[in-house]
């Protein structure tokens, strides 16, 4: 009887190590990540001019998009980017650590002065799980372990 309940105690002690490395935050250094504008170009048959970006991930994991807006001077809401098929775009697989990615955004007609808002998280272990999760369908109590964006 005191073998079960050393047993017990011990399975309880590992699965709340477990999860207190699963739910713990993700590490308070700062991303290296940058984004830097590369040119603008202009697609055939089209006036609009669009602008080319780079991201590159140099943190010491991959790192996950999570939404691209462009915030105009003067207004508080964001607003959605134009984008064009055959102009790069992000991809929804993680950016690995030392890669890059081009990607391509409508300048807008506004004359106001205008910038790319650009969110990603790492792509942790924790993040690895949801989304694993959610491209299998489980249970949704289990996939509120996401973690907070950057």
């Amino acid at each position: 009887m005191r073998a079960y309940q050393n047993r017990w105690l011990l399975d309880a002690v590992a699965l709340a190590a477990l999860l207190i490395l699963l739910l713990r935050p993700s590490s308070t250094k700062p991303l290296v990540v940058s984004v830097s504008f590369v040119s603008y170009t202009i697609v055939h048959g089209s006036s609009t001019r669009f602008a080319l970006f780079s991201l590159i991930n140099d943190d010491q994991i991959s790192i996950r998009h999570r939404g691209i807006s462009v915030e105009m001077e003067g207004d508080s809401m964001y607003k959605a980017p134009v984008t064009r098929p055959g102009l790069p775009w992000i991809t929804a697989t993680p950016l690995e650590t030392g890669r890059e990615q081009i990607f391509a955004v409508g300048v807008p007609t506004d004359p106001n002065r205008w910038r790319v808002r650009v969110q990603f998280s790492r792509n942790t272990l924790c993040e690895r799980f949801s989304s694993y999760t959610w491209s299998q369908r489980w249970p949704l109590s289990l996939i509120s372990l996401r973690s907070p964006q950057v």
